[in-house]
């Protein structure tokens, strides 16, 4: 099924004003935004969104204990817990499947973004094993020891 005009206009809509909340509430990311703009020209929120989890992923290789991480996560906790399903639908797609099975940073979620994450990737289990995919890993995850 195919998107109309309007039913894209309505995303735009909703997910700018989280975009531009998200940089406001961490402004380290400021720099990301610049770098996304100067390389595309306009921002492509689910590429931004991708960039966001890069970025929080190698600050995590240096420590998991950092501020602007803290501030991002819980900057998505409480926007997952009260946004539309455009927003939810850009910070599963596009940041918590970006991260990857057993990523170290899905142990510092709070419950609304470990809720997610943890149906994300039961999901493509089910589907890996489905179409027995040898790719998607099959051990015990984090959250079910």
């Amino acid at each position: 099924m195919m998107l109309s005009d309007d039913s894209m206009k309505c995303a735009t809509a909703e997910i700018a004003p989280f975009i531009h909340e998200l940089v406001h509430d961490v402004p380290a990311l400021q720099a990301v935004l610049d770098q996304h703009l100067q390389d595309f020209g306009e921002l492509l929120t689910h590429l931004f969104m991708g960039d966001v989890a890069r970025w929080a992923a190698a600050r995590a290789e240096i420590s998991l204990d950092d501020k602007e991480i803290d501030k991002l996560l819980s900057f998505f906790e409480s926007r997952y817990a009260t946004s539309n399903i455009w927003v939810k639908n850009l910070i599963n797609v596009s940041f918590i499947e970006y991260l990857g099975y057993e990523s170290p940073l899905a142990t510092r979620f709070g419950p609304q973004m470990r809720e997610a994450y943890v149906e994300l990737w039961e999901y493509l289990s089910r589907l890996a094993v489905a179409a027995n995919d040898a790719t998607v890993p099959r051990k015990k995850p984090w959250w079910r020891k």
